[in-house]
């Protein structure tokens, strides 16, 4: 920990914290020296090893899909650090397999999640974000720009994040707010795996 570090002084929330994706993004920040909020709907955590590193973690259980839990877990980084900085919409779901093989079930799982859930804490931090002149991140996927065979609903709802990412983007520059979106392959990632 440094008094050089480019994000001292800095909140952070991470949500999908306790995916690989999500973890590695919480650790890389709480080394660049954020605090992190680390949102998990599950309960696995990298919030020892951030604290290890010397920064404040916390880790907070949420559903992204749903709003009073996304309102409470905004509610965690301004009574524990007084701020927030930097929001990373990290949280996914993946359904894999034909159009026809999926159904409405398996859309609204990925939509709500991938979608709703990037809104949703959009929406609840853009007032504090303000304040401090922030960044949004909306973790995206190659599956955003271009199509693939068996991922109609994952596709979908990744069109969906880079289609608001503009949107938020031109809408938040008056506030001083960047957003971005970026859009990785394949990751390796637990997610995946599964």
């Amino acid at each position: 920990m440094s008094s050089t570090d480019p994000l001292d002084g800095r909140v952070s929330i991470v949500t999908g914290a306790g995916g690989s994706v999500g973890g590695g993004i919480a650790t890389h920040l709480a080394d660049a020296g954020s605090d992190v909020v680390l949102a998990v709907h599950n309960d696995e955590e990298v919030t020892d090893q951030i604290r290890a590193s010397g920064r404040r973690a916390r880790t907070v259980r949420v559903d992204v899909s749903d709003r009073e839990r996304v309102d409470a877990m905004v509610d965690e980084p301004l009574t524990e650090f007084g701020r927030i900085d930097i929001v990373i919409n990290s949280a996914g779901a993946l359904s894999v397999g034909s159009v026809l093989e999926r159904n409405e079930s398996d859309w609204d799982r990925v939509m709500d999640v991938n979608a709703k859930g990037t809104f949703l804490v959009s929406q609840a931090t853009i007032p504090h974000l303000r304040e401090n002149e922030g960044t949004i991140i909306n973790v995206s996927s190659i599956s955003g720009m271009i199509a693939a065979p068996d991922h109609c609903h994952y596709g979908a709802s990744k069109h969906g994040i880079n289609g608001l990412t503009k949107s938020l983007a031109i809408e938040l520059a008056e506030d001083d707010i960047t957003v971005n979106a970026p859009c990785p392959g394949i990751v390796a990632s637990q997610m995946w795996a599964e």
